[in-house]
């Protein structure tokens, strides 16, 4: 289990929160240092379908939602206008 900066473990799922969107960031590849507000559809697609093809339909649901969630996140502090959602299916 990881621990905050104050000594205090952090829950195993905001860990997976955290690789998630590390591994979100590598897909992205040279793409990966630009803005948050840069980031499209068709990237968060391609993450979608390379996690639907390494792992099982109810892991890749639960990695996406996650993803989901930080993506969220950023459109509420006001990082971006808009939140990148392809559609469900490929």
């Amino acid at each position: 289990m990881g621990r905050k900066a104050d000594g205090r473990h952090l829950a195993p799922h905001c860990l997976a929160y955290g690789q998630v969107v590390r591994e979100f960031i590598a897909s992205l590849g040279p793409k990966a240092g630009r803005d948050i507000s840069q980031v499209s559809k068709a990237d968060v697609a391609r993450y979608r379908d390379a996690v639907q093809a390494r792992t099982s339909v109810a892991t890749a649901n639960k990695l996406l939602k996650y993803l989901r969630v930080a993506l969220g996140a950023a459109w509420k502090d006001g990082l971006t206008k808009t939140i990148p959602r392809p559609s469900s299916t490929p």
